[in-house]
């Protein structure tokens, strides 16, 4: 039962409802979710996406330092008030 619902489970119908900054990075040659990080970004209000062009599934592994280029500056125009929002 954990496993059918682990795949059925989606919060795809509360990503509208986001007000977070959100930056969703993929891996251009992802074969594991192929443009799911596409469709993310596209039901994120804001969201930023950033397409590693020599990654896969996993950009922080397969390209670290595109990976860091994308999130270093997301990070830093986006910093945390005192209230830690």
């Amino acid at each position: 039962p954990l496993q059918r619902d682990l795949l059925t489970w989606s919060v795809d119908d509360r990503l509208p409802m986001m007000r977070a900054p959100t930056l969703v990075v993929e891996g251009k040659h992802d074969g594991i979710a192929p443009g799911a990080a596409v469709r993310l970004a596209r039901r994120i209000p804001g969201a930023a996406l950033v397409v590693i062009p020599h990654a896969g599934h996993s950009p922080f592994f397969d390209a670290p330092e595109a990976f860091r280029a994308a999130v270093e500056p997301f990070l830093a125009g986006h910093k945390p008030d005192k209230h830690g929002g």
